[in-house]
């Protein structure tokens, strides 16, 4: 075992408060196991991923005691990297509903997952809360620019957007970052009205039509107060 795979093994023994000592996972043929006590239960098949027998942490995510696995499934043992996971039986394993998770962490006061990944540059985090036993998501945020970030909030039947910081606050205010900012109306047509770059508006309120997301903003000038929308992509 390679430096790097120790230290990767180490790290994730820290993380799994409920694993016993002798609890490791088993790769005979194509064939992942996780040994357990005196059970050998079968996990999945494959042989494309980057194989450590201490590659996995151990969760109590609900108000009960179930216990759920979550093992490493990269190719190069990333930690950042996916993560299927698992409800653990005595002598057999469900797939957990949220499976699979990217560099997940569990906020056990909070009662709360967060899953982090990007897409290409862009970096997503979505967040999932427990109600009734049971893990929600209820928020994602995606990076459009330094400091600023697309926060969508998941009802039942739809969805609201926000601006927010890298601190969580929501954006109320922003300043025009270029040269010509085209104003629309409510049925998003543009308008013969624009703002300028260095024009600071206030926030009302984000909405998306068809693939587009835009402000809707008050902007108050030497003329009076101007309302409309802009494209999210004139403040970045």
């Amino acid at each position: 075992m390679d430096l790097y795979s120790k230290f990767f093994s180490i790290i994730l023994l820290s993380l799994s408060i409920h694993a016993s000592a002798n609890d490791k996972l088993l790769h005979e043929g194509n064939k992942i196991f996780f040994k357990t006590g005196g059970s050998k239960i079968f996990l999945f098949n494959d042989s494309d991923f980057c194989f450590e027998e201490n590659s996995f942490f151990i969760e109590n995510l609900t108000n009960d005691s179930r216990k759920y696995l979550f093992v490493n499934y990269t190719e190069d043992c990333n930690l950042s990297g996916e993560y299927k996971i698992f409800e653990l039986y005595k002598n057999s394993v469900k797939k957990f509903y949220l499976s699979s998770l990217y560099d997940p962490e569990f906020l056990k006061k909070e009662k709360t997952i967060l899953e982090r990944f990007k897409d290409g540059v862009v970096s997503y985090t979505r967040v999932y809360k427990m109600k009734n036993n049971k893990y929600y998501l209820v928020e994602e945020l995606k990076t459009l620019g330094d400091n600023v970030q697309l926060s969508t909030i998941f009802f039942t039947k739809s969805k609201s957007y926000f601006l927010k910081n890298d601190a969580g606050e929501k954006v109320e205010r922003v300043l025009i970052s270029v040269d010509k900012s085209i104003l629309y109306n409510e049925e998003f047509k543009k308008t013969n009205s624009y703002l300028i770059e260095g024009d600071v508006v206030d926030i009302i309120g984000v909405e998306k039509f068809n693939d587009d997301f835009y402000l809707s903003v008050k902007y108050s000038g030497r003329k009076g107060v101007v309302n409309g929308f802009i494209k999210i992509s004139d403040i970045l």
